[in-house]
């Protein structure tokens, strides 16, 4: 069906296809992985790999997001606060669950960012 110079062809290959799917896997991931902070009180959509896509709004001291996708697996919001703390939601729902979850800063400090992501 197929000659041996078409797998050696293949195979000699191969070294080019898993470099190129190599360099694929890193800018799909390094995108989100490097985003700058947004400024306090911009919606911020960020794709995630595992489900879909989380939107979160950061105020002066608390944020609030939902995060696309299907359950089971469920999401947090998470803040970033001026105390270079990261605090996560009490709250988990479900990805897909549009009702969201808030995160808050302690007293005292003020929200940098949020993002939502597995809880």
């Amino acid at each position: 069906m197929f000659s041996n110079s078409w797998i050696r062809r293949l195979i000699g290959r191969a070294g080019v296809v898993g470099a190129a799917f190599a360099l694929m896997s890193a800018v799909a991931v390094a995108p989100s992985a490097m985003a700058a902070p947004p400024a306090s009180g911009d919606a911020v959509v960020v794709p995630n790999d595992w489900n879909g896509y989380c939107q979160t709004n950061t105020y002066s001291t608390s944020a609030w997001g939902w995060c696309d996708g299907t359950g089971p697996q469920r999401y947090a919001i998470y803040i970033l606060c001026s105390n270079s703390g990261v605090y996560k939601s009490s709250s988990t729902p479900w990805f897909g669950d549009r009702n969201g979850a808030w995160a808050y800063c302690p007293s005292g400090t003020e929200a940098v960012s949020s993002w939502g992501g597995r809880a």
